[in-house]
């Protein structure tokens, strides 16, 4: 007997495996059957694309049941919030006097600016 596999999505808390044919899941909920794609499609093997959209589409507040205080609207965790310049620039690493590292960087900058031919305002530009 084979060993049940294991699921990493939380998509398999509303769906189960037909037992006649694996390519196709069927919703917990409506019994609908749902096609997992076909193994030679990917190299990965099957998807769940196919059972997520079928659980927003008809049991939304299943899958809202299912992943409580996530905001997103696609029921997934919530999205990931970009850091602002602030937090960046708190972040940052100031050296030394004494440290070696501004003087190679500056060193570097130097020798790309004579070998480019580029003007020494070049550090004052938004790009810079």
């Amino acid at each position: 007997m084979a060993t049940p596999l294991k699921h990493r999505s939380s998509i398999w808390n509303h769906f189960q495996i037909k037992r006649d044919d694996d390519t196709k899941a069927t919703c917990l909920y409506c019994n609908v059957s749902v096609s997992r794609g076909s193994k030679a499609v990917s190299s990965k093997g099957f998807t769940t694309s196919n059972m997520w959209t079928h659980v927003k589409r008809y049991h939304e507040k299943e899958l809202e049941k299912d992943t409580p205080g996530t905001s997103s609207a696609d029921g997934g965790p919530p999205p990931k919030k970009q850091a602002t310049l602030e937090h960046i620039l708190e972040k940052s690493v100031m050296y030394d006097t004494d440290d070696p590292r501004p003087k190679a960087i500056t060193q570097t900058i130097a020798e790309q600016m004579c070998v480019d031919m580029e003007p020494f305002d070049l550090v004052n530009k938004l790009g810079f």
